[in-house]
């Protein structure tokens, strides 16, 4: 009997520009947000670490096709990289899927000025600006041939990714895929959506500018950008101990908000609170942490913590986010969870964020992780992890 364990991991952020560094960057605190001009506009922003923005000039300069490419599909290029880096050979046709909630942000608010102005737009405009465009490059660069598949839904795009990667392994066509998601969404038109919503806030704070489950909550949303991508692979038992498996993938939950609300958030976490009891089955007390969604709004916080009350029937396990240091990526999100949660089974302790919360660290090693993720549109998302035994 087989099951779907996550094998390999790469990552970019502004917290590092590997996944092994942000592992240590989560349990040192490394905060990644500093105040940014966007436009007319001083703000908060996650913007890359100067490691990660070096990794990301340094692609650029390989070849000028690559430099043409979205940021966010740069990004995406350099975590796969990462992550098929520890395969082993001999996996056969991979698949790729991969998210984004913006998609090509930066080239597609580049090409509307220019058409804004001449009326014109250059020939490559629109392959270089559709969604689609992620994947097929991220498996064009990587020399994969394999099915290929992009998906957008909103912020829990890259943990609806993962489900999608491991329904293609457990139906049999294939062994291996890559899974993840990738964000660039610190530009200009991106900010102000938000700023309209009343969700970012202005000038950096003294200690942290986002505060994700703070426990006197206010919208203060920080974008942040980057990309985090898995390999995932179907594997016995003892393949996946010979392999030095990161996590094995135990429980996968998804549910949609039914109300009308074009944010998708009921104050009780209606979906999430599905999909979390999905996710979990009957496993709820061998949980030892929960990486929250906890987008540092009112609203998207509250329902979050009473749907967790409600599902875990007023015992909560440790909750844990990485978004205070990275900024909240959107459809990459939801793998940046994945990624700590990795490190939460890998022994490690997270750092305890500057400012008064809800978030607190596992006491003792854990041995399964809740990672949840939600977006616009009422899409509520979990995933449950096990250290790989």
């Amino acid at each position: 009997m087989h099951g779907v364990y996550l094998t390999s991991i790469g990552s970019v952020s502004a917290v590092a520009a590997s996944a092994r560094e942000a592992f240590a960057g989560y349990e040192s605190g490394v905060a990644g947000i500093a105040t940014h001009s966007v436009g007319d506009r001083r703000i908060p922003l996650g913007a890359l670490s100067a490691a990660g923005e070096e990794s990301l000039a340094r692609l650029a300069r390989e070849r000028p096709e690559l430099a043409r490419l979205d940021r966010s599909t740069q990004l995406a290029i350099l975590a796969a990289r990462q992550a098929l880096s520890g395969a082993e050979p001999g996996l056969g046709a991979l698949a790729v899927i991969l998210g984004s909630s913006r998609g090509a942000t930066e080239s597609f608010e580049h090409s509307h000025a220019q058409f804004s102005v001449s009326g014109r737009v250059a020939p490559l405009t629109s392959p270089t600006t559709t969604l689609g465009n992620l994947s097929s490059n991220v498996a064009r660069e990587l020399g994969i041939a394999g099915w290929v598949a992009e998906i957008s839904s909103a912020c829990a795009t890259s943990l609806q990714a993962l489900i999608l990667g491991v329904a293609w392994l457990r139906a049999g066509f294939g062994r291996a895929c890559l899974v993840g998601g990738a964000e660039a969404p610190l530009t200009g038109f991106t900010v102000a959506q938000m700023a309209a919503l009343g969700l970012v806030g202005g000038e950096l704070e003294t200690g942290a500018p986002y505060q994700p489950l703070a426990r006197s909550p206010k919208n203060r949303l920080v974008l942040g950008e980057g990309a985090c991508v898995f390999l995932l692979e179907a594997l016995s038992t003892e393949q996946a101990r010979e392999r030095g498996a990161l996590a094995e993938i135990i429980g996968l939950g998804s549910s949609l908000e039914r109300g009308p609300s074009l944010t998708g958030i009921s104050p009780d976490g209606e979906a999430m609170g599905r999909a979390m009891t999905h996710a979990l089955s009957s496993q709820r007390s061998a949980i030892g942490a929960v990486v929250v969604h906890a987008p540092g709004t009112k609203n998207g916080d509250r329902a979050e913590l009473a749907a967790l009350e409600r599902v875990f029937e007023g015992w909560v396990p440790p909750l844990c986010s990485s978004k205070w240091q990275t900024g909240h990526t959107l459809g990459a999100s939801g793998a940046f969870g994945i990624e700590l949660a990795l490190s939460l089974l890998s022994g490690l302790t997270p750092a305890t964020p500057p400012y008064d919360s809800e978030l607190s660290a596992p006491a003792t090693p854990v041995e399964s992780v809740l990672v949840n993720a939600a977006g616009f549109g009422g899409i509520a998302t979990s995933v449950l992890l096990k250290r790989a035994s």
